[in-house]
């Protein structure tokens, strides 16, 4: 299933502390969602699951209109048709 609770917009500098020093990127993830929060994600993000085709086409219909909500949100047109 499609998960965006477990996703982080990080800038390039936090981008490479999780390359560089996976350690103190956990801790700062710790310290910015908490430790109950990371340890829910780390339990979901051991479990196995293997999408079928139609989760993938849900997903994609699902994430298509989101973009669109944004796109009438914020003035952005088109981003959607040439993204998907």
């Amino acid at each position: 299933m499609l998960d965006l609770e477990n996703g982080m917009a990080i800038c390039s500098r936090c981008h490479c502390l999780q390359k560089f020093s996976p350690e103190k990127f956990q801790d700062k993830i710790i310290e910015v969602i908490g430790d109950k929060e990371y340890q829910r994600l780390k339990v979901k993000s051991q479990r196995t699951w293997k999408p079928l085709s139609g989760d993938l086409l849900m997903m994609k219909d699902y994430l298509k209109c989101e973009l669109k909500r944004i796109e009438n949100d914020y003035g952005i047109y088109k981003i959607a048709d040439e993204v998907l």
